[in-house]
């Protein structure tokens, strides 16, 4: 049979610091805990506005964008409550212009020259036939959708145990790239005595 401490002290119906436990959730109501933090909200944008632009694959741009909006239409309103991406071309025609929600913070768009260069501008219209430019993305180079054209490489064999400066100051050069093609055309050339060599000695056999 359980038996009581004696030693235990007899539980008080208030405690001296304030503090009790609850068997239910203690929630601070909306308006205390504005009180006591201040509005809470999105976190403010502070700092230029910012339009980043990168080719996602060789006909769609990702822009993204940092913005602080409440502070762009502190004294007016966009006309239809919109944002809008304008694509450009490299010689400056506006190839495509989307709508998009200013605090969605970023869009995919889609682009009709693979391997061509554009940028975007993020802006608003107010009135309705009046631009207002807010930031510019860097220029992108959108990549090509086909696979590049069959070429010459040339590839060389470089000796282990000769340092890559020692190279240089046997062949005169100083430059890697240059170096690579000198050794290349050699081996092709040693290539070349050898076979040559070989048909040689099997005509005669």
């Amino acid at each position: 049979m359980p038996r009581k401490n004696p030693n235990q002290r007899k539980s008080k119906s208030k405690f001296a610091d304030g503090f009790r436990v609850s068997s239910e959730a203690i929630v601070c109501p909306d308006n205390e805990r504005e009180k006591e933090f201040g509005e809470v909200g999105l976190p403010r944008v502070h700092g230029a506005p910012i339009l980043f632009a990168i080719a996602r694959d060789p006909g769609t741009i990702f822009t993204y964008w940092s913005i602080d909006w409440p502070a762009v239409f502190a004294k007016t309103v966009p006309v239809d409550r919109q944002a809008h991406l304008r694509v450009y071309r490299a010689d400056d025609v506006e190839e495509e212009s989307v709508a998009v929600e200013p605090m969605s913070g970023n869009c995919s768009i889609a682009v009709s020259r693979p391997g061509g260069s554009y940028h975007v501008e993020v802006g608003y219209y107010q009135p309705a036939d009046v631009w207002n430019s807010i930031a510019t993305s860097n220029e992108v180079t959108m990549p090509r959708d086909s696979f590049a054209d069959d070429g010459e490489v040339g590839l060389a064999t470089i000796p282990f145990h000769l340092s890559f400066q020692r190279l240089l100051d046997l062949f005169g050069v100083s430059k890697g790239e240059a170096l690579a093609e000198i050794i290349s055309r050699l081996q092709k050339r040693a290539v070349t005595d050898d076979e040559r060599v070989k048909n040689a000695y099997l005509a005669r056999a």
